[in-house]
């Protein structure tokens, strides 16, 4: 708390003319933040309805790394960085979001789609099992990637 006291010079006053624009310029920030963020969660809601099976490779690949990115993001923001090893094996198989109808955690986006369905480490188990309808995501990523490199 400042008090004003006589003995204050124009110095001191700037001071705190700055530190009280400092401190308004960040709750100006922070509201934005939040606003920002409140308008994400209700973005990501509306990924259920999203459509991949007409959408080229291409866009398909970056919207997946771009979402494992943006959910990375959004389970540190929720909760907490990772402490350890369970913590954060936690994270990627728990943290989850619902895109076209299916649900994809971190490790189901990392291994399933990005790293065509590979098992993740420590994990004797692949993240799509043969009758997994998101196996359908990763067979068109898959396929293209195979065609190119032929």
């Amino acid at each position: 708390m400042w008090t004003i006291e006589a003995s204050m010079g124009v110095k001191s006053l700037q001071g705190m003319y700055s530190d009280i624009l400092y401190l308004f310029s960040n709750v100006l920030l922070l509201t934005r933040v939040l606003f920002d963020f409140q308008r994400y969660l209700r973005i990501i809601q509306e990924l259920h309805r999203v459509e991949l099976e007409d959408v080229q490779r291409e866009e398909k690949l970056a919207f997946f790394i771009n979402l494992y990115n943006m959910m990375a993001i959004h389970s540190i923001l929720v909760w907490g960085h990772p402490a350890g090893t369970f913590d954060r094996t936690k994270m990627f198989m728990d943290f989850k979001y619902v895109i076209g109808g299916y649900t994809y955690s971190l490790s189901a986006i990392q291994n399933g789609i990005l790293r065509g369905n590979q098992r993740p480490m420590f994990n004797p188990m692949k993240p799509f099992g043969v009758k997994d309808k998101r196996s359908k995501v990763k067979k068109l990523l898959s396929v293209s990637l195979l065609s190119q490199v032929s």
